[in-house]
């Protein structure tokens, strides 16, 4: 393995394959009820109802390796685990990992791209019963970019995603994936630089 500093699909290589690795440490800031206890959100007298200061840290590392094939075509394919310690009882950690594969070609100064993913995580879905859930993500996307120069580009891009979550879990007397599973699609338009 050798460092190419210069090389736009990754710092990296191994062969062919272009590497380029990443950690991610994010912490999120917010409240929720104190262990053990149930908001209750029907007291209009006392604005601030009892919520206790919450914030989860959340490391993410990751690998996307790319494979350029000649100078207008090159496959990618990534992976990430993400993992965060949780108040909760059991082993006390989230847990989930996604991999993403994709192909890009370039036809002079226009790239059209297309990519498919998937990934698995464990959801607290309640705190007052303090469930969790696995959820499923499945992905697929595509879109074509515009290269106004050496660091501008228009890029247009669609992306279709389904969410689903494990059958059985009843809160409140709703089934959870009826609750919760959906599909979108996004469309979006961007100006880069």
């Amino acid at each position: 393995m050798s460092g190419a500093a210069d090389d736009r699909y990754g710092p990296f290589h191994i062969g062919p394959f272009r590497l380029k690795p990443r950690v991610v440490l994010a912490r999120y800031s917010g409240t929720a009820p104190p262990s053990g206890q149930n908001r209750d959100d029907s007291n209009t007298e006392d604005p601030s109802p009892d919520l206790s200061a919450d914030a989860t840290t959340t490391l993410t590392p990751s690998l996307l390796v790319t494979l350029p094939v000649g100078r207008r075509l090159r496959f990618t394919g990534g992976g990430a685990a993400f993992l965060s310690p949780t108040r909760s009882e059991g082993d006390g950690f989230f847990k989930g990992f996604g991999v993403s594969g994709g192909s890009a070609l370039d036809f002079g100064p226009i790239s059209v791209f297309g990519s498919i993913s998937t990934g698995r995580a464990e959801e607290l879905v309640s705190f007052e019963l303090n469930q969790r859930a696995e959820r499923r993500d499945d992905g697929v996307g595509a879109g074509a970019a515009l290269r106004l120069g050496r660091r501008i580009a228009l890029q247009a891009a669609w992306a279709d995603r389904t969410s689903t979550y494990e059958e059985g879990i009843v809160i409140d007397g709703a089934n959870l994936s009826d609750t919760l599973n959906r599909e979108s699609s996004r469309a979006r338009y961007a100006f880069k630089d």
